[in-house]
């Protein structure tokens, strides 16, 4: 199991990620659906800063209790993930 620290870098890596592939379709693309793009954003950083509630929230778990939510809140990430990118591979679609 990975320790929180590495599961708090792993979650800011793929928001960071998440929001630059936002950012780089604003600006390569000339019919920018703006609206949707900031709402994808918003959705990632809302996700990033539950996700770090929710892991710092454990240090007042037992160690079984611990590590059942420090893997729930990956897998989690696992779904979320996948989501987000079909949400910004969508905006990519022509139309």
């Amino acid at each position: 199991m990975a320790s929180k620290r590495q599961l708090k870098g792993d979650i800011k890596f793929i928001a960071e990620e998440l929001v630059s592939e936002c950012i780089a379709y604003i600006m390569i693309n000339s019919e920018v659906n703006l609206e949707e793009t900031e709402a994808i954003v918003n959705d990632v950083v809302e996700y990033y800063s539950k996700a770090l509630i929710d892991i710092n929230a454990v240090r007042k778990l037992d160690k079984k209790e611990r590590g059942d939510n420090l893997k729930a809140i990956r897998n989690d990430l696992g779904q979320k993930v996948p989501e987000f990118i079909a949400r910004i591979a969508k905006l990519c679609e022509k139309k």
